[in-house]
């Protein structure tokens, strides 16, 4: 497949607050095109009252076929579609295309010519972070989406088995990410790497780094604005009443309640067999990056 005319690529780790980062910048441009700035919550979507800047990019499933009910998460660029499609927002046009694959699985022609921002997270903190919002989706009667993708029979999801929970499929999910984009840092020509903690504690200025890179020209007032707009507890505040805090896209825990010191013993393990470029992560269960690849 050709990416068309977007020559932005973002691939983010799942669970490294893409969809925040997403969301934030289209805020920006929508303040900045003179719109009102609000978005609202879908089903496990944020939906940007300016529409999306984004777009699925997966050579698997044609970009104006997304099925949101296959995917919640992608809920947000179906409906902007529909709501560009009736003349509301600002068009639907992506300057960013969006993907949670390492390289080898990204088939387009205009790949080693696009400017290539990859976001990190600490794989522990990815993978509580999956578990956790695995924990919410099973409790609210659904089945995550890790569990449906696979086939054939499993058990009743219990407490005891981690309610189903694929621990070896998306370790391999990650650690395949991280090794792959790895290795494209050593020849892409204009390729960047930024991290969810840095992203978290000056976001401002981490995304204001992010538009200038992908050349989208932001006024960096407006970006400022935008992630006031989308912090946590104004967030919380878009959120149905029932679900209070038990929700699968904003966090209101401490990591060592869902994480427990036996799992991240298991996780440790994957990491010093399978994991070639850590990004300065390194093995251990810690934020702390030395800066290496």
């Amino acid at each position: 497949m050709t990416a068309g005319a977007v020559d932005n690529l973002y691939p983010t780790l799942t669970r490294s607050g893409s969809h925040w980062s997403l969301l934030g910048l289209a805020v920006a441009y929508d303040l900045a095109k003179g719109g009102d700035g609000n978005y609202d919550y879908g089903d496990e979507f944020w939906l940007p009252h300016g529409n999306v800047i984004y777009s699925k990019l997966d050579w698997r499933e044609p970009t104006d076929t997304f099925n949101p009910d296959a995917d919640l998460a992608i809920g947000s660029i179906y409906y902007a579609k529909k709501r560009a499609r009736e003349g509301k927002g600002n068009g639907c046009l992506p300057m960013v295309y969006h993907s949670h694959h390492p390289y080898f699985r990204l088939r387009t022609l205009r790949l080693k010519k696009m400017r290539v921002a990859v976001l990190l997270r600490n794989i522990y903190d990815s993978m509580e972070s999956k578990l956790y919002k695995h924990r919410v989706v099973v409790a609210s009667g659904n089945t995550p989406l890790e569990v449906a993708s696979i086939r054939g029979h499993l058990p009743e999801p219990k407490e005891e088995n981690d309610f189903n929970f694929p621990w070896d499929n998306l370790l391999n999910d990650a650690v395949e990410f991280f090794n792959s984009w790895g290795d494209v840092m050593k020849w892409h020509p204009n390729i960047r790497v930024f991290h969810y903690d840095d992203m978290m504690a000056d976001p401002a200025s981490s995304h204001g780094e992010l538009s200038k890179f992908w050349g989208l020209d932001l006024p960096q007032e407006c970006i400022e604005e935008a992630f006031k707009r989308v912090e946590k507890s104004a967030m919380k505040k878009k959120l149905p009443v029932r679900l209070g805090e038990q929700n699968p896209r904003i966090a209101f825990r401490k990591k060592s309640q869902t994480l427990t010191s036996e799992r991240a013993a298991y996780i440790k393990e994957w990491l010093e067999e399978k994991l070639i470029y850590d990004f300065g992560y390194g093995s251990d269960w810690t934020s702390h990056r030395d800066g290496k690849v």
